[in-house]
């Protein structure tokens, strides 16, 4: 399974009854549950770097991943809460109109009563703003709020919850909007992008207001997560941006003396 073969496990069978979630669609969170359950040996050798000297694709039906040698290492960091994530966030001219935990890649649960209870989540956008935008991100809990809700159960004479991750995720799934909207729940966005008309994302950068071509820009387009990494753009950049067609902002390159 591509799964455990990503996590370099060659030695375990498999018996499933239902179909696989394809590790390029989906969560993989069930297998790495079963890994939990059946224990894994810690090696005491350390782990050597790998370094990709030529480029390996890996093909799984019509999904297909690609790695490619780099001149310089690039390394990438994000925090993990460890949360339910809302796979789908959507905005329509500046308005939360719909949301959904991510799922198993292809359908995720509605969710968009509960989140618009979450007072960490903006229910509006505001300055500047494309007609559709997608955010990504985690609901998590505090865990000093966590341990304050779990006072209060017990105080209430109700169940406590087992840990933080457990709390937020009961909390987000609730039937009745108006226990959601007591919890103590935070936001964690990690990424956000413009839908176009064929439903394709589009990376925004977000621009301190600057005249372009006799208007004033605070949005241009990255086009892609390749175009990102070519022209290595960072927040905090000094750019040059130049208005594609006399129309659409884009960023050119980055002003590495700045």
């Amino acid at each position: 399974m591509a799964a455990f073969r990503g996590c370099g496990v060659d030695n375990a069978f498999v018996e499933i009854d239902a179909n696989e979630v394809p590790i390029l669609d989906g969560s993989s969170q069930p297998f790495i549950e079963i890994l939990e359950e059946a224990g894994v040996q810690v090696q005491s050798q350390p782990r050597r770097a790998i370094r990709i000297l030529k480029e390996v694709t890996y093909q799984e039906g019509d999904k297909s991943v690609t790695l490619s040698p780099s001149q310089v290492p690039v390394y990438t960091g994000q925090i993990d809460y460890d949360n339910p994530a809302i796979g789908s966030q959507r905005y329509e001219k500046g308005r939360l109109v719909y949301a959904a935990t991510r799922g198993d890649g292809y359908e995720g649960e509605d969710i968009t009563a509960n989140v618009k209870v979450v007072d960490d989540i903006p229910k509006a956008l505001n300055g500047s703003f494309p007609d559709v935008l997608e955010v990504r991100g985690e609901v998590y809990m505090a865990r000093s709020d966590f341990l304050a809700l779990n006072k209060k159960q017990e105080e209430e004479g109700k169940p406590s919850f087992a840990n933080p991750r457990n709390a937020a995720a009961g909390s987000l799934r609730q039937l009745d909007a108006k226990i959601t909207a007591q919890r103590p729940l935070m936001f964690f966005g990690y990424a956000l992008g413009e839908v176009g008309r064929t439903g394709v994302l589009t990376p925004v950068a977000r621009l301190e207001p600057i005249t372009v071509g006799g208007v004033v820009v605070s949005n241009a387009t990255l086009h892609n997560e390749d175009e990102i990494r070519r022209k290595d753009v960072r927040i905090g950049d000094h750019l040059t941006i130049q208005r594609a067609g006399d129309v659409i902002p884009q960023v050119v390159n980055v002003l590495l003396d700045k």
